[in-house]
Formats: structure tokens, sequence, C-alpha cells
């Protein structure tokens, strides 16, 4: 399930001033502990701010180069999560990447070499 949110009000502007500051996709865990509205992480997803950030950080700690927010519309709808280019590391990242999208009945991502891969929020 991807979320649609469109930001107002101070939280909104906040939040674009993260996002203004470092073009168009802002790092995952600045945007998170900085600029994430309260609600944002609703009850319809398996996410809350809390867990977002624990799998930002372990996305980090995976090997991810870079974890960003992705925009769909004018909305954040999931993580980009850049690869590392050591063959290990990269499969080990991409294992953790495929839990996470099992966990949220999405299909699995595989190794060709790309750049990134996107997690959908879920």
């Amino acid at each position: 399930m991807a979320v649609v949110l469109f930001l107002g009000g101070v939280a909104g502007a906040w939040a674009w001033n993260v996002v203004k500051e470092e073009g168009v996709e802002p790092e995952a865990l600045r945007w998170i502990q900085e600029a994430c509205p309260p609600d944002f992480f609703g009850t319809q997803m398996q996410l809350t701010r809390r867990r977002a950030e624990r799998l930002v950080r372990r996305l980090y700690d995976g090997g991810a180069l870079d974890v960003t927010m992705v925009r769909v519309l004018d909305a954040f709808a999931g993580f980009r999560v850049f690869l590392p280019l050591d063959p290990e590391r990269r499969h080990d990242l991409i294992e953790l990447i495929n839990k996470r999208l099992s966990d949220c009945d999405l299909a699995p991502v595989e190794d060709r070499g790309q750049e990134s891969v996107v997690l959908w929020f879920c």
C-alpha cells in the first residue's frame, strides 16, 4: 500500500525546508528525525516512525550507501536504497530488502547491477 500525504501547516513548511535543502529526495533518516509529521506513518501501515527509523539504520548497517525518501507526485511513498558495489555486502543488503518486501507481500528484487532499489511503504 502506498501512502498519499499532502503536507500542510507548520509540519509541511518544516518538511519542505528539509526537502528544499537537499533536493528532490531528502536523506531518509534526517527527514524522519527532523521533518516527519507526527501522523505520517498511520495505522494502515506496518511502519511506525520508530520502526521506519530503525529500518533505515538497519539498511545503513547492512551496507546502504545512502537511503533517501522517494516521491510519487507530491507525497513520499518509500525509501530509495543505494546499493554498495562490494558483491558480498550488496547480496546481504538485497536479502535484508527482500525480507522487508516479503513482509509487505511484495515481489523480491534481483541484483541486476542497478544503483538502487525502492522499498515502498506498506
